[in-house]
């Protein structure tokens, strides 16, 4: 699961999007596909991802990089920082 931001959780098996939940349901719905993988397998929960799930994501993926930009972790400042230092 990956907390993607904008108040949704990402829901990744083995790479591909299942789900996006909104946040406050994170949790609930991390166990809820845990039980349902060790009850039907995990290519049956893959063949049952939401329809959209995966453009949802890459939608909310895209939006973050437009507020946050390529590079939220400010790694090139982060570097010079360190570089400094040393």
């Amino acid at each position: 699961m990956d907390r993607g931001g904008r108040g949704k959780g990402h829901l990744f098996v083995k790479g591909h999007v299942v789900r996006v939940v909104p946040e406050r349901k994170w949790s609930n719905a991390l166990v809820d596909e845990a039980e349902r993988i060790m009850a039907e397998g995990i290519e049956a929960r893959i063949a049952a991802a939401d329809v959209g799930a995966a453009a949802e994501a890459a939608a909310t993926r895209d939006e973050l990089l437009q507020i946050q930009g390529n590079d939220a972790n400010n790694t090139d400042d982060r570097q010079a920082a360190i570089r400094e230092m040393t």
